[in-house]
């Protein structure tokens, strides 16, 4: 218990000092042309190492509940802020009109791309 108890406020020691570092990197945001800028790299490698630690289930569950999550925030960056992704988007070949928002079918990735092996067929699980 007492190694347990150790880890468990090393951990905590640790996300208090990431976040630091994150306000760091964003406030000193430096990055090439193309390139990632440190704090999506971070977060990304922190996310990496997390899910590694789940089993196949919760994996999938938790790969399902952040294509909702994603989708959600660029719903309502879209609604709050709907000429920003003019801005960021200039290069993309396919752009949204402002009166003509997306679904949110188009913003959510299918069930079929979330590394699932279940399929439904008919509402049911086969």
């Amino acid at each position: 218990m007492k190694e347990f108890a150790k880890s468990f406020f090393s951990y905590s020691l640790a996300t208090a000092f990431f976040g630091l570092k994150q306000i760091d990197n964003i406030l000193s945001s430096t990055t090439g042309h193309g390139e990632k800028p440190q704090a999506l790299k971070s977060f990304d490698t922190l996310t990496t190492a997390t899910t590694r630690q789940f089993g196949e289930t919760l994996a999938d569950t938790f790969h399902a509940a952040d294509n909702v999550q994603r989708g959600m925030v660029e719903m309502a960056f879209n609604v709050f802020f709907p000429f920003a992704g003019s801005w960021v988007s200039r290069s993309k070949k396919e752009q949204h009109s402002v009166a003509e928002p997306g679904r949110w079918t188009d913003v959510v990735e299918p069930l079929s791309d979330i590394h699932s092996e279940t399929v439904f067929n008919s509402g049911r699980r086969t």
